[in-house]
């Protein structure tokens, strides 16, 4: 999983086209407005086998919020599927629709644990396409950019 967040002094998104694994939507949130002010806009990457780490992802997330005050908190979430290593492997064994249903499900768990946490938290519908615009509060600065993983039991 990969998780990268900017502070940013406004954050606005309108959904335009659903792709093939778009999350229902109501009708009248298509070609809306979204605008958040004093916002932290985290992007996650989530990877095969990346269900695991939600726990560890909100604790993530909760640093971060809690180092930049930010008011809001944006998810906006993207499965990775396929990893560079595996984009030639045979993946016949391999099921789609539980690893989307998986990507959905850690994004869920990530923004209910934040809300159960006192966030505000505000979920960017999956697999829809959307224009954004952002003002980071810092230019200048680097995004945060953190890559978790499972650690492995080493071989008895």
């Amino acid at each position: 999983m990969r998780i990268n967040s900017r502070r940013c002094r406004t954050f606005k998104y309108k959904v335009t086209t659903p792709t093939s694994c778009a999350v229902d939507l109501d009708p009248s949130a298509v070609g809306r407005n979204e605008l958040f002010f004093d916002c932290l806009v985290v992007t996650v990457d989530v990877e095969r086998g990346d269900v695991a780490l939600g726990a560890k992802a909100t604790h993530v997330i909760r640093r971060i919020v809690a180092e930049s005050a930010a008011a809001y908190v944006v998810i906006r979430g993207s499965a990775q599927l396929v990893s560079p290593a595996e984009q030639f492997d045979d993946l016949t064994s391999w099921d789609m629709l539980s690893q989307l249903a998986d990507v959905l499900d850690v994004l869920t768990l990530l923004a209910e644990r934040l809300e159960e946490y006192g966030e505000r938290v505000h979920l960017v519908p999956f697999g829809w396409k959307y224009r954004a615009q952002l003002d980071p509060l810092e230019p200048e600065r680097d995004e945060d950019d953190i890559h978790l993983a499972l650690r492995l039991a080493p071989s008895q």
